[in-house]
């Protein structure tokens, strides 16, 4: 009898599985004093994170049993679904271009703690920074993938141009660490596609150029009071330099986070014993699972979180090293950059080592736009994977009947 060897979509399916059961583990700790306390079911936000996972199981099964179908349908939707994107985002931001001339009650439909971010819909806020992440690496790795001659630097002017239109709409919401997530996985991408030095140098001084243009209005905004006289944007920055000025107002949450962190030691003070989601840290569900993790679980437990959210990266790109065209190589890579660089920022920011900004953890956070859109961007890995191995078992079933 035949044993089932096990590919490397497999282990990556695999892996999602484990991740996002532990999510909802950690979601469950993190989540059910407050629950209690608001009135509402201590599982509600577990359970959530479980429906979500089962769902996804479920396309899984059918991804594995079209499996050609489904890379067709990826392949040849990758353009729209950016440009749905990019629309979707431009939704977003009228209220904000438009804000002296819209009524009140308009502008506040879609504005999600200061920034408006969403579009409200009947089943759930749709946030479309959350799939762009996933489209803008899919129109990148379609465009690079088409015929060699058009790889010119105009042409990846033109496609970087496209997605950084994305970006501003990201950074007007404003969401800064949506905006910064966006643009270190463009810069990536533009180098692992490999194109002429020269392209390279030409590409990097126009996003230079481009980075210092956006820099300018981000210096303005820094340093101009709002309507009540203070300034955020700033403070936040001087906060996370020196938090002792400020730590009964912004710096608060990310004192009580680092206590959170020294709290759990090596081993940690035990599941569910966390003190700071006791109503001391904001987000302890959302931005800040991650803290809490390691005070429940211990620098152990983070380690253990840091190297599962490694090793999805390390299987993204063992995919992308062995797909059987440009187009599945280059997403896979941009998969794998977007896990890294997310996790980077979020563990970062919670941490103290660079300022908060508010990104979610990849699979484990609590946050169905996170959770659904990263989880699509990981089954396109899978189906790319699939189309290899079938791509593949065809050729060497070719050359076996030469020799037949």
């Amino acid at each position: 009898m035949n044993k089932l060897k096990l590919q490397t979509h497999h282990y990556l399916a695999i892996a999602w599985a484990v991740i996002s059961l532990a999510g909802a583990v950690f979601i469950f700790s993190a989540s059910y004093i407050e629950l209690i306390v608001a009135g509402a079911s201590m599982y509600s936000l577990a359970i959530k994170q479980l429906v979500l996972f089962f769902a996804g199981f479920v396309v899984l099964i059918l991804i594995y049993k079209k499996k050609k179908i489904a890379y067709a349908l990826l392949k040849n939707t990758s353009k729209f679904q950016f440009y749905f994107t990019i629309v979707c985002l431009f939704i977003v931001i009228i209220p904000v271009i438009f804000k002296g001339i819209l009524p009140a009650g308009i502008i506040a439909i879609n504005n999600r703690n200061g920034a408006h971010s969403v579009i409200p819909l009947i089943v759930f806020d749709f946030q479309p920074l959350e799939y762009f992440k996933i489209t803008m690496i899919l129109y990148f790795a379609y465009m690079m993938s088409r015929t060699k001659r058009l790889h010119t630097f105009a042409y990846l002017r033109n496609v970087c141009i496209a997605i950084l239109i994305g970006a501003i709409f990201i950074f007007l919401e404003p969401d800064t660490g949506g905006f910064l997530i966006i643009v270190i996985v463009l810069l990536n991408l533009i180098v692992i596609n490999g194109e002429h030095i020269k392209v390279l140098f030409k590409a990097g001084g126009y996003l230079f150029l481009g980075a210092m243009a956006l820099a300018i209005p981000t210096i303005i905004m820094m340093f101009t009071m709002d309507s009540t006289g203070s300034n955020y944007k700033f403070a936040r920055i001087l906060s996370w330099v020196n938090p002792a000025p400020y730590i009964e107002g912004i710096s608060m949450n990310m004192v009580n986070s680092l206590t959170a962190v020294s709290n759990g030691g090596l081993l940690g003070s035990g599941f569910m014993n966390s003190i700071q989601k006791s109503g001391y840290l904001y987000g302890k569900y959302t931005d800040f699972i991650f803290v809490i993790i390691v005070e429940e679980w211990g620098v152990i437990g983070g380690v253990v979180v840091i190297g599962m959210l490694l090793a999805i990266a390390v299987l993204c790109y063992r995919i992308g090293s062995t797909a059987s065209d440009r187009f599945g190589q280059i997403y896979c890579y941009g998969f794998a950059l977007l896990i890294i660089v997310q996790s980077g920022v979020n563990i970062g920011g919670v941490t103290g080592v660079i300022p908060m900004t508010g990104v979610t953890l990849p699979f484990i956070s609590s946050g169905m736009n996170s959770y659904i859109f990263l989880t699509m961007g990981l089954f396109f890995v899978i189906i790319i994977d699939l189309d290899s191995q079938r791509k593949k078992r065809i050729d060497n079933e070719r050359s076996n009947s030469l020799f037949m």
